[in-house]
């Protein structure tokens, strides 16, 4: 069999595969790489062949083939489909425009991964884009877009509040320190109440790091939990502050019983 590309590019190549029927094995799969343009295979009348491309980039151009299954002849012809770069934006429910982590563009039997914006497809046909993940979130799209027309795919990410607790290590609670987390290199930022508290409100359901500053320190905290978590932080300075703060209050308590006492005392003997 005689392999002729319709498109008169260069360099071109093709996977063939064929099966071919026999008594004995019943089937016997024989697999050619990188067929060429006027290259050829040796086989039997009986046998079916499967023509299967990787797309290949030549000269700034990418290609692909549709994939074609023929019975045995002695010329096959195989037409490569030129594609373009195109940009597709996703959109979430407030306008901003996000970047998945990666998702599917389908066309023609070949799915194939991505994790930009930029995709490789003929023009003017259907492509679906499907299994979007933003880090970590499945923004659940399932949607059909024509090439050279609207390039635009609103999404929605779930949100949710995330609770933030600081306390030391002796569980105390650590009040007015600013706690900053990260969402695609956007920074947001919040203070600790007096019970060590923080929420940031309506942020996409994921894992985030965070990072809190008291003390003149940073503490470092990686993948928290999407709703809440607490954090621990190693602050003996401020624990050893509170201890003697209680300690003052307590002997101060105690000395102002004792004049209370020495008073009672004094008036008892006059």
């Amino acid at each position: 069999m005689t392999f002729k590309f319709l498109n008169g590019t260069g360099g071109l190549l093709a996977n063939v595969s064929y099966y071919t029927a026999t008594p004995l094995s019943k089937i016997i799969k024989k697999v050619y790489s990188l067929v060429s343009n006027d290259g050829y295979i040796y086989s039997s009348n009986n046998s079916y062949i499967y023509i299967h491309t990787k797309p290949q980039i030549i000269d700034g151009n990418r290609y692909i083939t549709q994939n074609i299954t023929n019975n045995f002849k002695n010329t096959i012809t195989v037409n490569f489909i030129k594609e373009f770069n195109y940009t597709i934006n996703f959109l979430s429910i407030q306008g901003a425009t996000i970047k998945p982590s990666y998702f599917y563009m389908s066309f023609e039997n070949i799915t194939e991964k991505y994790k930009n914006y930029y995709i490789w497809a003929p023009r003017n046909n259907e492509i679906a884009i499907i299994n979007a993940s933003y880090d970590g979130v499945n923004l659940n799209i399932n949607r059909t877009l024509q090439t050279n027309s609207d390039s635009n795919l609103n999404v929605t990410i779930p949100v949710s509040n995330i609770n933030i607790k600081v306390v030391t290590i002796l569980g105390i609670p650590v009040v007015g320190a600013s706690v900053t987390i990260k969402v695609d290199n956007v920074s947001f930022k919040n203070y600790t109440n007096v019970l060590g508290g923080v929420t940031f409100a309506n942020l996409p359901q994921k894992t985030y790091n965070a990072t809190v500053i008291a003390y003149n320190s940073k503490f470092f905290f990686n993948n928290l939990n999407t709703l809440s978590s607490t954090l621990s932080i190693t602050a003996g300075l401020y624990e050893l502050y509170i201890i003697i703060g209680i300690i003052m209050v307590i002997l101060v308590i105690l000395l102002l019983l004792e004049q209370i006492r020495h008073r009672k005392y004094g008036k008892k003997h006059k």
